[in-house]
Formats: structure tokens, sequence, C-alpha cells
């Protein structure tokens, strides 16, 4: 987990990390990066690095949140599902790069874990599944998101040639 504070000195801090460890991921794969390297990319120590962070993955569900926070304040709209899926899809495009680096790192499995945090937000789950019993929503969360990044997955592997209303259409579906 990493530190939630509004604190302007501290989100300036961790997102320095954050830039510095995505600039590092362009060249290395996430799995051989080290703290060491993010702090002094970053030029940071190592105390103020473990005060906003535990781990690399933590620095992760940073950028995620503020992606998927950013998604929602600017780039989502439209009074239907298909216009929402459109948006996603893409916003996801204009962050091809990064999308590209958590495929070649195969660290999809956290960014379904983002979907699965933001998806109430996105849709309402008992409408879309009909799901009347407030335990099996967590199961169809988990299959709407897990189906979401799997096309995302798929779609990035693919080089992103199918058209953003292609994928929106198949999402839909």
């Amino acid at each position: 987990m990493y530190a939630l504070s509004d604190n302007q000195q501290a989100l300036k801090s961790r997102r320095q990390i954050r830039d510095a460890l995505l600039s590092l991921m362009r060249d290395t794969s996430f799995q051989e990066i080290t703290v060491s390297e993010i702090c002094r990319q970053a030029k940071v120590v190592r105390q103020t690095y473990y005060r906003h962070f535990d781990t690399k993955n933590d620095v992760l569900d940073f950028h995620m949140d503020e992606l998927f926070a950013q998604y929602f304040v600017i780039h989502f709209f439209g009074d239907t599902m298909l216009a929402q899926l459109e948006a996603f899809y893409a916003y996801m495009l204009e962050n091809e790069a990064f999308v590209r680096m958590v495929s070649r790192d195969q660290l999809f499995f956290m960014v379904e874990r983002t979907i699965i945090a933001n998806l109430a937000a996105f849709l309402d789950i008992r409408t879309i599944a009909d799901v009347e019993d407030a335990w099996a929503e967590r199961y169809v969360t988990g299959f709407i998101a897990a189906t979401i990044c799997s096309l995302l997955s798929q779609w990035t592997q693919g080089g992103f040639q199918e058209p953003v209303d292609r994928m929106a259409r198949l999402t839909q579906r």
C-alpha cells in the first residue's frame, strides 16, 4: 500500500518516484529494477521512497490509480455503455506506451486489480448483470474486470490494430 496524503510535497515525491520507475521501465523490465535504481533516478533517498511506498508494486498501483482518476475526471463521458467503453479504449490508446510496458512485463494482473477497484464507478453491476444478491456482485465484478483486462491485453499484443469502436462493441457484447 502506498501512503495517502494530500500534502503537496508528499504528492510531488510520490510522482517523482513514479516517474523514475516509468522512465526505468522503458529500457528495463519491472522485475529487474531495484529500489536503489528508482531512488537514484528520482533523486530521492531510500527513506523518502519508503515513507511513501512499501514495494515497487505500490508505485505502479499509485500510477494506475492516478490514471483511472484522470480518466474519470477528463475522459469518462457518454450516456451509453458503448460511449463509455469507447472513451476507455481511447484513453488506453493514449497511454499506449505504459500499456505496452505492462504487457511486456506481464503485469496485467495489476491492471485487473485497478479495474476491479474502479468498476463500480464505471457501471452498475447489479443492473448490467441482473444480480440481486450482494455476494454475487463480487464475482460478477471480477468476471467483468477479467474480461476487460483480457481484451485489453489481447489488443495490446495485437499491436492495437483494431479500432477503438470495434473494441468497445466487442467488450459491450
